[in-house]
C-alpha cells in the first residue's frame, strides 16, 4: 500500500527513515504515538495526515511494541489502514440526511416519517405531526401500528405494506388512519425500504390526507344519484 502510495518498490523505502518517506507535516503529528509505541505501548488512533507525495488522507493507525524475551523494546509494528474514501462517504452520507432534515421539516402538507424493521418510529417530520397530531417527542419510539385501525391491523396491512416494499421496493395504497384524538382520515400512502450497502435498516413512509377529496367525491356521487333519481 504505502508502495502504490508514495510510487516507489518497497526496496526504495526500506531502510530509510520514517520522516523522509511520509513527509515532515505528516511525521509531526506521529512522532509522539512512535514514542509511545517505544516506550512499550499500543497506540490506536484515527488522524488526518497529509503524507509528502500521497496527500492528504484519513487513517487509522495502530502501532504495536515489538518486545524481545528480555523485555526490551527493540522496534514497533505499525498497520495504517487508509479509511479516505469511507470518510468521504461518511461525510456526504451526513450531509444528504441533512439536507433531507431540512426538506423533511419545511414540507408540512405531507406526514413523512421512518420506521425501523420492526415499525418502531425513528423520525417525524412536522407535517405529520399536524396530519396525525402527535408531537415528535410523543411518537417517536413507539410502534406505527398506533396509526392504523383496528381493522387494518386485523387485516395484516400493517405488516404486509413492509413486505410489499420490501420485496418490490415500494408499497402503496390509500385506507383510513388513526389520529392522536382517535378521530380517522382517508389518506394515500407510499412506503419506500431503506437500504445501506446491502442491509435493511428501516422504511420510509410518506401520507398525504386525502380526507376532502374524499369528502367532495362522496358528494358529487350523492349528487349524481339525487340527479338520477
Amino acid at each position: 500500500t504505502y508502495s502504490e502510495w508514495f510510487g516507489k518498490p518497497a526496496e526504495e523505502l526500506i531502510g530509510k527513515p520514517v520522516k523522509s518517506i511520509v513527509g515532515s507535516e505528516a511525521y509531526g503529528p506521529i512522532l509522539p504515538l512512535i514514542e509511545k509505541a517505544l516506550a512499550g505501548e499500543t497506540v490506536s488512533v484515527h488522524a488526518e495526515l497529509a503524507y509528502e507525495g500521497a496527500g492528504p488522507r484519513s487513517v487509522h493507525i495502530v502501532y504495536v511494541p515489538d518486545i524481545g524475551d528480555d523485555g526490551l523494546v527493540r522496534g514497533f509494528f505499525s498497520l495504517v489502514s487508509d479509511m479516505t474514501e469511507l470518510r468521504r462517504s461518511e461525510d456526504l452520507l451526513r450531509s444528504t440526511e441533512d439536507r433531507i432534515a431540512l426538506l423533511m421539516e419545511n414540507v408540512t402538507d405531507y406526514a413523512i416519517f421512518s420506521v425501523d424493521t420492526d415499525g418502531v418510529i425513528e423520525t417525524w417530520n412536522s407535517g405529520a405531526e399536524r396530519i396525525f397530531g402527535y408531537r415528535a417527542e410523543e411518537i417517536i419510539g413507539r410502534t406505527s401500528d398506533v396509526l392504523f385501525t383496528p381493522e387494518d391491523i386485523a387485516r395484516g396491512v400493517n405488516v404486509n405494506e413492509m413486505r410489499s416494499a420490501r420485496q418490490k421496493g415500494r408499497s402503496s395504497d390509500e385506507t383510513w388512519y388513526v389520529k392522536k384524538d382517535g378521530s380517522r382520515f382517508f389518506a394515500n400512502m407510499v412506503m419506500m425500504p431503506l437500504i445501506v450497502g446491502k442491509r435493511l435498516t428501516g422504511y420510509a413512509k410518506i401520507v398525504s390526507d386525502l380526507t376532502e377529496r374524499k369528502r367532495r367525491a362522496e358528494e358529487l356521487q350523492s349528487a349524481h344519484d339525487e340527479l338520477e333519481l
